[in-house]
């Protein structure tokens, strides 16, 4: 005989709806950062010529993306530096994010082994890639 609260977890995880968790996952993702790239740009607008988006994109990961960004952080164009490489991080974890909760959903509700182990694979690909200069 189970629980109570064990039979609730399992009516809920038998209506859990995948598609509309990453489908918000995404939405939500892109609204956060369009707002950050929208006031960086504002902010670059505001600080004027003495502000400039620093050469930022030869950093190969987001660790060593946002660590240029505090190397400089007495410039005067650090907030909108900052926020603007916050965007290419964030959008560069948006789909670490989906691939991840897919992982979750394919090991705690599908219980599909095979393809939790490709994703597995997918998972330590993109974590190499987005967190060190290994690239």
């Amino acid at each position: 005989m189970i629980s109570r609260k064990r039979a609730a977890w399992f009516i809920w995880l038998s209506h859990f709806d995948m598609e509309r968790v990453v489908s918000r996952l995404l939405r939500y993702g892109m609204l956060v950062c369009v707002s950050l790239a929208a006031v960086g740009l504002m902010l670059q607008y505001v600080f004027g010529p003495q502000a400039h988006l620093a050469p930022t994109l030869q950093a190969r990961s987001i660790p060593s993306l946002l660590a240029n960004d505090f190397r400089h952080r007495d410039a005067p164009g650090f907030w909108p530096d900052l926020l603007i490489d916050a965007t290419i991080a964030i959008l560069m974890l948006i789909p670490y994010l989906r691939l991840l909760t897919s992982a979750l959903y394919l090991g705690l509700i599908e219980r599909d082994r095979r393809l939790l182990a490709f994703i597995g694979i997918a998972l330590l690909m993109l974590t190499i890639t987005v967190l060190t200069d290994l690239v």
